[in-house]
């Protein structure tokens, strides 16, 4: 398949999956010819067979691509989904996949609105049912308090 048809593929099986609605800044919620060249010189996905557009892309990379948006929905960096996935044939990546979608009974779950106390004054809402690091709240901070 050539890479149009891969993201295609790909971003019908992200759907399929509920996975096409984590884009949270980090990510994009569907893949693009952008994103997918990234992660491949990231060394997320193996090489095509062929170069530019007479690329050939396999079954394989297809299976990459879902199990590395799976990963990275878990809240993995790109550098560890590239570690967990690297070398993994097929029916590997599909077994990672389906661990990296159940949720363990342990995590708790995400309340649909979160907030942080940011300043004496200032509290920030968000309706997107996501964790706020440490590091992203003293990032936030810092900016707050400059001049």
């Amino acid at each position: 398949m050539n890479l149009n048809q891969l993201i295609e593929r790909a971003n019908t099986r992200l759907s399929e999956l509920g996975l096409d609605q984590i884009g949270d800044g980090r990510i994009s919620a569907r893949f693009n010819a952008r994103n997918v060249r990234f992660l491949r010189q990231a060394g997320v996905i193996s090489r095509p067979d062929g170069h530019g557009p007479g690329a050939s892309w396999s079954e394989n990379h297809l299976q990459q691509l879902i199990t590395a948006r799976a990963l990275q929905a878990r809240g993995m960096s790109v550098t560890e989904v590239q570690q967990r996935i690297q070398g993994l044939d097929s029916t590997s990546l599909s077994e990672l996949e389906m661990q990296s979608l159940t949720i363990p009974d342990e995590v708790p779950e995400i309340p649909a609105c979160s907030s942080w106390q940011v300043t004496p004054d200032f509290i920030l809402v968000s309706t997107r049912r996501q964790i706020l690091s440490p590091a992203k709240l003293q990032q936030i901070q810092r900016i707050l308090h400059t001049p």
